[in-house]
């Protein structure tokens, strides 16, 4: 977003009078991460202020209200936001740096992520036989990320495009958070 946003006057306005439209869209549809630098609250919060100048900037005043139409491009603004953040490498810490030259890591160093892993992959497969549809092709997915699989993949062996996959997955997602 390197390019500066000039508002005139009336898109001033349909900024300040919806600055809330960021709380909601935080509030309903994203999930601040404090220890992921870009991914903290008052960052999103700030990088949804510029995509609602964005929002003021495309408004065509016909379409819908304003406030619908902010809250879609705030959403789906913070949602290419952090894809784009969580996709770039992390930077390595001190204690990284040091053992680079090393020794590969063992079985035993990464004990506790494989059984996560093995967790994780009991649990979905006794879910997967409560769910039908969608519900169910997304835990089949989450399975096979498990496995070591990406989306590509998954969705090459189901002969779907990947946002398929990722559509069954956010599904499957939403559908396990509300399950007790």
């Amino acid at each position: 977003m390197g390019k500066n946003i000039v508002l005139n006057d009336r898109q001033r306005q349909l900024v300040e009078r919806h600055m809330t439209v960021v709380d909601w869209v935080l509030r309903d549809y994203i999930t601040a991460n404090e220890g992921v630098v870009g991914l903290a609250r008052e960052d999103l919060r700030q990088e949804g202020y510029v995509w609602l100048c964005h929002a003021a900037v495309a408004y065509d005043g016909v379409s819908a209200s304003f406030g619908t139409y902010a809250r879609k491009v705030v959403r789906n603004g913070l949602i290419s936001h952090c894809r784009k953040v969580s996709s770039q490498p992390s930077p390595l810490s001190l204690e990284q740096s040091y053992t680079e030259g090393g020794p590969e890591p063992s079985v035993g160093d990464r004990a506790e992520e494989i059984i996560d892993d093995a967790d994780t992959a009991a649990l979905l497969r006794r879910l997967k036989g409560k769910y039908s549809g969608v519900t169910k092709l997304g835990i089949e997915a989450l399975e096979l990320k498990i496995k070591g699989l990406d989306g590509a993949e998954i969705a090459a062996l189901y002969g779907v495009q990947s946002n398929h996959v990722s559509a069954w997955i956010s599904r499957a997602a939403q559908k396990l958070r509300k399950d007790e």
